[in-house]
């Protein structure tokens, strides 16, 4: 499991990241708030252990902004002068722990422990709560095979229309799986919001949309909240990255138009359902 370690000290940072690494974790450190971000943006993390004094960008906007980046992202704070708005901060964000240094690092370690199992067991509940969701629908609406059976449509041609290959993509909407035509056997599993997200920017292949319109194919409803969009965008488009391999710096199918929205791209610009 990633830890990221963000302390303007280097001192301190070195030794919460020897620390972690003799823990059994992968520890990357980050010098500031604003270069936190960037390394979230860049990977998936299990923990941040965050100290709230920081120049630049302070403990309670690096926060917010990571919660933003990574929603499962599990923060342990640490700070050198507690104050009622940091604590409150705290709270707002759900941090999993909470501590005025100096702190002891036998402490510190089973803190962050227990922070990446919650971490990983968020991520399963969310998985069962996509798979509850999915229950729901196809008791309210009827499948392709019940249709099928009524003699309205078959499985066969009902399974074509949820399949969409764009380049070497191929995503399967009622499996919620992605396959690269390189890999057809090793199917990447995706969530439902993941899903529809990527099926939206599918769809509208190399034509860029902004987080509204995203909002509006994927989910099914309109926002005037530019800022709402873009928060509910942001981390499936991060997700999905992470899960694909995409390097964020220059991604090859999910691509920032910035002061747009997003664009997914393919080599060979031709789309087709399957």
């Amino acid at each position: 499991m990633k830890i990221l370690i963000a302390d303007d000290d280097v001192h301190t940072r070195q030794m919460l990241c020897n620390a972690m690494q003799k823990a059994g974790f992968e520890a990357v450190g980050a010098k500031d708030g604003s270069n936190a971000l960037v390394h979230l943006r860049q990977q998936a993390f299990s923990v941040m252990i965050l100290d709230m004094q920081m120049p630049q960008m302070d403990g309670v906007e690096t926060m917010q902004q990571a919660c933003q980046i990574q929603p499962n992202l599990q923060i342990v704070v640490l700070t050198g002068n507690p104050t009622i708005d940091n604590a409150i901060a705290s709270i707002k964000a759900n941090v999993a722990d909470y501590f005025v240094k100096p702190v002891d690092l036998l402490t510190l370690v089973a803190a962050v422990s227990r922070a990446a199992t919650e971490q990983s067991w968020s991520e399963k509940q969310q998985t069962l709560l996509d798979q509850l969701n999915t229950t729901i629908q196809q008791m309210n609406h009827p499948t392709s095979a019940d249709l099928g059976r009524q003699g309205v449509v078959s499985n066969k041609h009902s399974a074509q229309l949820d399949k969409l290959s764009v380049g070497n993509l191929t995503l399967d909407k009622s499996y919620r799986l992605l396959t690269f035509a390189e890999n057809p056997h090793d199917p990447i599993k995706l969530s439902r919001g993941e899903t529809a997200v990527l099926y939206a920017l599918m769809q509208q292949a190399n034509r860029t949309l902004t987080c509204a319109q995203i909002v509006r194919y994927a989910f099914g409803y309109d926002t005037n909240s530019s800022i709402e969009a873009e928060n509910v965008v942001r981390p499936y488009i991060s997700r999905l990255r992470q899960k694909i391999g995409e390097d964020n710096r220059q991604p090859k199918y999910l691509q920032t138009v910035h002061g747009h929205g997003y664009r997914f791209s393919s080599n060979d610009q031709q789309k087709h359902s399957g």
